[in-house]
């Protein structure tokens, strides 16, 4: 048995359908501002890794990725210009 946080039926919902779709947009946003080589995704993680060596003394800490779940050293910020989101 699948565990899931929405019930299945839910989804076949147009309030279920819709809030998927937000979820999918808002997996999308995430994954373009995390991206390392982007501008936004740089600078995020080249604060990550300095946290990291402050914190830990390396850099080099294993990553459990099997977890779909974000963990921070700090709460992200978000803000949002006229023409971009930062």
């Amino acid at each position: 048995m699948k565990r899931r946080i929405v019930p299945e039926a839910f989804g076949q919902t147009e309030m279920g359908r819709d809030l998927l779709a937000q979820d999918y947009i808002l997996k999308q946003i995430t994954a373009t501002l995390l991206y390392p080589e982007g501008e936004t995704g740089k600078a995020f993680w080249a604060k990550v890794y300095q946290q990291a060596q402050e914190k830990f003394g390396t850099t080099d800490i294993p990553v459990d990725t099997s977890n779909k779940s974000g963990s921070f050293l700090r709460k992200p910020r978000c803000s949002r210009t006229r023409t971009r989101l930062l």
